[in-house]
C-alpha cells in the first residue's frame, strides 16, 4: 500500500531488508509530465511509504508522519522509482527516517531525499512521561533560558 486508494492503484513493490524498507514504483506513460520526465510529486508518497514502514517495523507499532521534508536533486526521466527508507532515531513517541529515491532506469541517479518523522501510536506513546500529567505540563509550562 502507498497510502489511499488512488495511489494503490499504481504498480508497486515493497521489500524489506536488515534496516531499510524499499518501495518501488513503475513510471508510465500517464505519469509523465508534458516535457517527458515524471513529475517530482510521485517522490513524495514514496518517500513518506518507505519511511514510515522502515519506522513501523521497527517500533512493531503502528505510526503516523508528522513531518516530512524534501529535496529534489532530479527528475525521474524513466523509472522505475525505487526509494529506500533507513531509520535514523526513534524515541518513546517520535521516530525518524532518511529516504532517497533512485531512477532506476537512470543507473540509479538520485531524485530526491527526505526526512520523514512519524509519531509512534500504540502501547505506552500517548502517555505522559512518569511523575507528570497531560494538564500539569500544559499548564505549567516553561520560560526560554536563553533569547532566541
Amino acid at each position: 500500500m502507498l497510502g489511499c486508494p488512488f495511489l494503490d492503484q499504481l504498480a508497486h513493490a515493497h521489500a524489506s531488508g536488515p534496516g531499510a524498507h524499499v518501495v518501488e514504483l513503475e513510471v508510465t506513460d500517464d505519469m509523465r509530465g508534458p516535457e517527458g520526465p515524471s513529475t517530482w510529486g510521485w517522490c513524495r508518497p514514496l518517500a513518506d511509504c518507505a519511511g514510515a514502514s522502515v519506522l513501523a517495523r521497527q517500533a512493531r507499532r503502528p505510526v503516523v508522519t508528522s513531518n516530512l521534508a524534501i529535496a529534489f536533486h532530479s527528475p525521474g526521466l524513466i523509472g522505475p522509482l525505487r526509494a529506500v527508507g533507513v531509520p535514523l532515531r526513534a524515541g518513546r513517541r517520535l521516530a525518524s527516517a532518511s529516504v532517497a529515491v533512485h531512477d532506476r532506469g537512470i543507473d540509479d541517479e538520485l531524485v530526491a531525499t527526505a526526512l520523514v518523522s512519524v509519531r509512534l501510536l500504540g502501547a505506552g506513546s500517548d502517555q505522559p512521561a512518569e511523575g507528570r500529567t497531560a494538564e500539569a505540563g500544559v499548564s505549567q509550562g516553561r520560560a526560554l533560558r536563553r533569547p532566541l
